[in-house]
């Protein structure tokens, strides 16, 4: 299957000899040749198009698939939580909170780590004594308030030195 790239490098040789065919006279051969090959490029235009819907197409498909599978993991994660806490809740009205079965065992076990902590939410972190709280602070830069501090030049310098620029426009292509 021929590409688009070479459909493209033979139209150009033909727009070369075509030019060259015009100095002579007769440039109907390559203006049949040129018409030719001007529709084969069309053809692999709509191909390309064509190809481009399918893989969206495909892309959207799966996206669905994944939100219907997301929805029906946490129907199971929720489900199996309410029976978790349904066991759960079992062993502690036993009097010895363990089960032993042929192959496997229910008990209840202390957590390991750090013991949960509450805090008063409540109170101002301000009030809390020093050294129990630290401060974060993010900073980020703010483009809108850049920009509109650029110069004609689309440049932003301070003491001569360039800080900021406005860069040319990228391109993304579009297929319809």
């Amino acid at each position: 299957m021929t590409s688009l790239i070479d459909l493209e490098q033979d139209r150009d040789r033909l727009i070369e000899d075509l030019m060259l065919m015009l100095e002579s006279d007769e440039p109907e051969e390559t203006l049949a040749a040129l018409d030719e090959l001007e529709a084969k490029i069309a053809g692999k235009a709509d191909a390309i198009a064509a190809v481009h819907a399918s893989k969206k197409g495909e892309i959207a498909y799966l996206k669905e698939r994944i939100s219907t599978y997301q929805e029906k993991l946490v129907i199971k994660e929720n489900a199996l939580k309410r029976f978790e806490g349904y066991v759960k809740g079992i062993l502690e009205r036993r009097e010895n909170p363990k089960i032993v079965g042929k192959s496997s065992q229910l008990a209840l076990v202390k957590n390991g780590g750090k013991a949960p902590l509450w805090v008063d939410e409540l109170m101002p972190i301000e009030e809390f004594p020093e050294g129990l709280a630290t401060k974060k602070v993010v900073q980020s830069l703010d483009k809108d308030a850049i920009r509109a501090n650029l110069d004609s030049d689309g440049e932003l310098k301070i003491d001569g030195k360039l800080i900021a620029q406005e860069l040319p426009r990228t391109f993304r292509l579009k297929i319809s």
